[in-house]
């Protein structure tokens, strides 16, 4: 627009000198005073179009929308926008669109969360608890610190535990209690524990663990669910592919590739539910906890040498009972004699204990040693 402006000036001005020149060697005719006519007009025009930057170039993804650029002189530039929001036109790269990359924690998550809540049960050595429907909790065995207040799910260690709140706050008790402020105040969708650690998955796809070391998840990964064992944990990845870290003295850490739809960690065996609804199993295989029968099932959870499942019709079947302990008042194939009746949570424990709850959340267990005031 500049160059048209001074082109037309430069005309124009030509224009109005050739006039007056011709005014001036012919006399004032209507022939003389054409050219310092239109090289007035030319002047005018030129003068008339803008010269200043009162406009920037079209917005190249809408080549007809004209952006409209500030005004000069409006004083510095604003500062950065708050934090969590880009600069204007910056935009978080490909991939990192729903939050920070893979492994990375950008700070506590203090947003509540309002989990669902559904019959769910835990077992471990002392102590066993399930919760209904409305994740209202009940336990036996040892004392357990859980409250009166609605919980999504249970994870339970030798000495310790902690309750999932539908809020995502994650309330702990015993030994491998969170001494961070920043952990207790981060929001989980899930927990696990092993006898000496807990675990939790953030609605981002990260994992925060506390308690005794029991290794380090690969922090280059997003996860969906997460067991813990004995000493190992196993993970999902968002592809489904099984992750394992911890003990592996059994092979237990080593996982078979999937993918999967559901993974449990056992004391020395690790059992992942296939696409299929089948089971595929890993690790220790001495008691045939590690050979599932061929069936679909719906759940799956391993234990200390056995495994049990929930299948497509749900009842429960398990599998693993080869071996026996006289420390354990524990008949021939108790552990693997499961209830009949529909269930739709089961936890295969420690010492050949298991417990399952049906839909309604009232809960059963059988094999291994009672604990005080199970249910029946």
């Amino acid at each position: 627009m500049a160059f048209l402006s001074m082109l037309l000036l430069i005309l124009g001005v030509g224009g109005v000198l050739l006039g007056i020149g011709w005014c001036v060697t012919d006399g004032l005719t209507k022939s003389s005073l054409k050219p310092a006519g239109v090289g007035l007009v030319m002047v005018a025009v030129g003068m008339s179009i803008p010269v200043g930057n009162t406009m920037v170039d079209a917005d190249p993804r809408n080549p007809e929308a004209v952006i409209d650029a500030p005004p000069p002189d409006v004083g510095p530039p604003p500062g950065p926008p708050p934090e969590g929001h880009p600069m204007p036109g910056k935009h978080p790269p490909p991939g990192h669109i729903n939050g920070p990359p893979p492994g990375h924690t950008s700070g506590p998550a203090m947003a509540d969360l309002n989990l669902a809540t559904w019959p769910t049960v835990a077992t471990r050595v002392r102590f066993a608890c399930a919760t209904d429907a409305k994740g209202m909790a009940s336990c036996w065995g040892e004392p357990v610190a859980i409250g009166d207040k609605p919980v999504t799910q249970i994870a339970l260690g030798r000495e310790h535990g902690c309750a999932l709140a539908t809020t995502g706050q994650a309330e702990c008790w015993g030994t491998a209690n969170p001494e961070n402020q920043r952990l207790r105040q981060q929001r989980f969708i899930a927990l696990a524990s092993t006898l000496e650690a807990t675990c939790g998955l953030s609605k981002k796809g990260a994992l925060h663990c506390w308690g005794d070391t029991t290794g380090t998840p690969p922090t280059n990964l997003r996860y969906r669910s997460i067991s813990g064992g004995a000493a190992h944990f196993c993970a999902l990845d968002t592809s489904g592919e099984a992750v394992c870290w911890g003990d592996n003295s059994e092979g237990q850490a080593t996982p078979i590739e999937g993918p999967y739809t559901a993974i449990s960690a056992g004391h020395f065996h690790t059992c992942g539910l296939r696409t299929d609804s089948m089971v595929q199993c890993w690790g220790r295989v001495q008691e045939g906890q590690s050979t599932p029968p061929p069936t679909r099932f719906r759940q799956i959870s391993a234990g200390w040498s056995h495994t049990c499942g929930i299948d497509q019709r749900g009842s429960i079947q398990c599998w693993g009972c080869g071996s026996k302990s006289a420390a354990v008042a524990l008949t021939d194939d108790s552990a693997c004699r499961p209830p009949s009746g529909q269930f739709v949570a089961v936890s295969a424990g420690d010492l050949w204990k298991s417990c399952a709850v049906n839909a309604q959340g009232n809960a059963t267990c059988w094999g291994g040693l009672a604990y005080e005031g199970e249910p029946q």
